[in-house]
């Protein structure tokens, strides 16, 4: 990777929607992250949706710790499991330079997501590397059930529209105070239409 394509690649957000859409409620990380894509392209965000680079997924922490590691800042959006009501959110966010080992965030994973153990070790092994991004937020949906299902449980998906609601407006926050900022875009050229 060249000095240009690393500075662009600093700019992006990586938007990490784990899960398994054949265990029920398991599938809410791939739902809301493919809304929340839809959602910023809704709104007319097209700069911010832009930025994003979408992986989706039962992804382990290798795979995780590649999708986040050359981004500005990296959402994580998986089920969670830790007693409180289904439907409930729960957003944890990993500050620069924190130990990771100690963190708040890694202490939760193992009591709420339901790959909590591949998300920790994402974040260990991130640490180690050191490739974690500036920026690390996990937004974790309480689940009812993984049971094998298609689709997900009444009280998971009455609460999608506001997790996806609030992951946006972090997304464009975060763009229009110059945190992220679009693809550069050759002179000349037009960019993508989505």
């Amino acid at each position: 990777m060249n000095g240009a394509e690393s500075a662009e690649a600093r700019d992006r957000v990586a938007l990490i929607g784990l899960g398994n859409t054949l265990r029920g409620d398991d599938a809410i990380g791939l739902v809301i992250a493919e809304r929340v894509v839809e959602r910023l392209s809704s709104l007319g965000e097209h700069d911010a949706r832009a930025c994003i680079d979408l992986h989706r997924g039962g992804l382990d922490a290798l795979a995780i710790v590649a999708a986040w590691s050359d981004a500005a800042m990296a959402i994580v959006v998986d089920a969670a499991v830790s007693g409180a009501a289904p439907g409930s959110l729960h957003r944890f966010e990993l500050a620069a330079g924190a130990d990771a080992g100690a963190t708040p965030l890694r202490n939760a994973l193992g009591r709420t997501s339901s790959h909590g153990l591949g998300l920790a070790e994402a974040i260990a092994l991130g640490t180690a590397l050191g490739r974690l991004p500036p920026r690390l937020v996990c937004f974790a949906l309480e689940a009812q059930g993984f049971e094998a299902a298609s689709g997900l449980s009444q009280p998971v998906d009455g609460a999608v529209h506001a997790a996806v609601a609030r992951i946006a407006d972090e997304i464009i926050v975060a763009w229009h105070h110059r945190q992220l900022s679009p693809p550069r875009v050759p002179r000349g050229a037009r960019p993508a239409a989505d």
